[in-house]
């Protein structure tokens, strides 16, 4: 209250007429951010806080813009002149938390999103943003738990859907995986994040017929892909077609050299078929290609239990 007194007096302080430059230039300002043109904006609500340098608004917006531009410690500075002022804003909390996953600085999120939760423990945008943070931070099953609490009264909600997707992948329950990717669908059968996933899914549980469907689609769409290719290519193989197979995960390579889970599939493909040598060489260049630093160590197994 006393921090609003304050403000009161400090503004009738200044003359009518700058405040009046002040807003019409803010009204500017917001009007070039909604067209997109952020560098413009910038510079009417630069003006505008030069009249007012007390209009809270222009520098919400200017945070705003900021962060649009990338420019994330200028955004973050007008949030905190914002939350001196109104410091239980949760919108304003919300973009703050937003600003620090984009820069990266996951730990400052989420002690910016636990503050706003702590005012509003049900708004959706809190928990799943928070719950973001969390995966960003590998704290999957917090993540889950979050995504939990609303995907009951939000259903409908694609992001939750996908989010606790992910989540249920890294803690190795695909089929929970599956379940949450086939209800995204059901609310967009053209959600390709869904399609990808879920073709990758059914690999990962052995029902090849599913995958081949969805990665049939993907293939239709584009041939050329260098995943759908490789994955694709492992799932003919292991629905008969060994010799088409075989020729999609080399054009896959040819596309995208440094592919090293393609590599992964050779090696699968040729131990069913008895070739040690051709599948060992795949091994040491899916290794060579940084298989392990990107998908974990089953190369490495394969080539202690096949491999001289």
């Amino acid at each position: 209250m006393r921090k609003l007194i304050l403000l009161f007096l400090l503004t009738a302080a200044i003359s009518s007429q700058a405040q009046n430059k002040s807003n019409i230039s803010l009204q500017k300002g917001i009007k070039l951010y909604s067209l997109g043109k952020y560098n413009q904006a910038i510079n009417k609500l630069n003006k505008s806080i030069k009249y007012n340098p007390l209009n809270i608004n222009a520098y919400y917006w200017r945070a705003n813009t900021n962060s649009k531009l990338k420019n994330y410690n200028e955004a973050i500075i007008d949030y905190n002149k914002v939350l001196t002022i109104y410091p239980d804003d949760i919108q304003v909390l919300i973009l703050k938390g937003i600003t620090y996953q984009d820069m990266g600085k996951y730990e400052e999120s989420l002690k910016i999103f636990n503050k706003a939760y702590e005012i509003d423990s049900s708004q959706y945008n809190i928990i799943v943003n928070r719950a973001s943070t969390y995966m960003s931070l590998k704290e999957y099953e917090l993540a889950i738990n979050d995504l939990n609490k609303i995907v009951v009264n939000h259903f409908d909600s694609v992001y939750v859907h996908l989010y606790l997707a992910e989540c249920y992948n890294y803690t190795n329950q695909p089929n929970l995986s599956i379940e949450q990717l086939e209800i995204v669908l059901q609310l967009d059968s053209t959600n390709q994040n869904a399609i990808q996933n879920l073709a990758f899914n059914y690999i990962t549980v052995k029902d090849y017929p599913k995958s081949a469907i969805l990665y049939e689609r993907l293939y239709q769409q584009d041939p050329n892909n260098e995943y759908t290719l490789s994955n694709y290519g492992y799932v003919k193989h292991k629905l008969g077609q060994t010799d088409t197979a075989l020729a999609m995960i080399k054009k896959s390579i040819k596309i995208f050299p440094n592919n090293s889970y393609a590599y992964k599939y050779l090696a699968l493909i040729y131990l069913d078929l008895n070739d040690s040598e051709k599948a060992c060489k795949a091994i040491e260049k899916g290794l060579e290609l940084g298989f392990t630093r990107n998908y974990g160590d089953e190369l490495l197994e394969l080539k202690k239990e096949n491999c001289q």
